[in-house]
């Protein structure tokens, strides 16, 4: 079953279709890089999807351990009772979340003009940073809070990531939600939603 859905990105206006798949399904097209969208239920998901009248509240992107058969998602959440940015098995996560998830493959262009190494440089050095659950609010709705460089949230570090890899450029990556990210022109057409 597919729904057709427009949704306006800093180029214009662009038209995406939504497939309905199981994680398993996909799970062997995914790539490095792809994003992983979450709509969850929470009370810190639920003002951020309010406030930016989304149905997601969550990212984070894909990464691929060949040698162990892996597909992991690399994201800044709490879990374990760890909160900041670690590297999850994405088939534990599509399986325990409480919420809606999607896959946004990247399109062949940002897939092509990807700097891997940049990307995956940039994500390490964000390895263990504490979540700023404060900021991921504060770029949702019009306050101020203070960044912290020791602190970082899902969009941030995703955004943050693409910029490094050199597929978006000039962008706040602290200012920015993930509902702006699902708005941006490097993903494909079509998106799977997962769970």
């Amino acid at each position: 079953m597919s729904i057709d859905i427009k949704m306006k990105c800093r180029c214009g206006s662009m038209k995406r279709i939504t497939i309905n798949k199981e994680y398993s399904e996909v799970r062997e097209q995914m790539k490095p890089g792809d994003m992983i969208a979450f709509g969850g239920q929470g009370w810190v998901s639920r003002v951020i999807k309010f406030f930016t009248q989304s149905v997601v509240s969550h990212v984070g992107v894909v990464a691929r351990i060949d040698e162990h058969g892996r597909v992991m998602v690399m994201e800044s959440t709490s879990l374990d009772g760890f909160s900041g940015v670690q590297l999850n098995r994405l088939s534990r996560r599509v399986a325990e979340y409480n919420g809606d998830v999607w896959w946004y493959p990247l399109n062949d262009s940002a897939r092509k003009d990807l700097k891997l190494t940049r990307f995956w440089n940039y994500l390490w050095k964000q390895d263990g940073k504490k979540y700023d659950k404060w900021q991921a609010i504060a770029s949702a709705i019009p306050i101020y809070a203070k960044e912290s460089e020791n602190r970082m949230f899902c969009s941030e570090l995703v955004y943050g990531a693409y910029e490094a890899g050199r597929i978006i450029r000039d962008v706040n990556s602290s200012e920015l939600t993930p509902e702006d990210l699902r708005r941006e022109i490097i993903f494909a057409e079509r998106i799977y939603k997962i769970k």
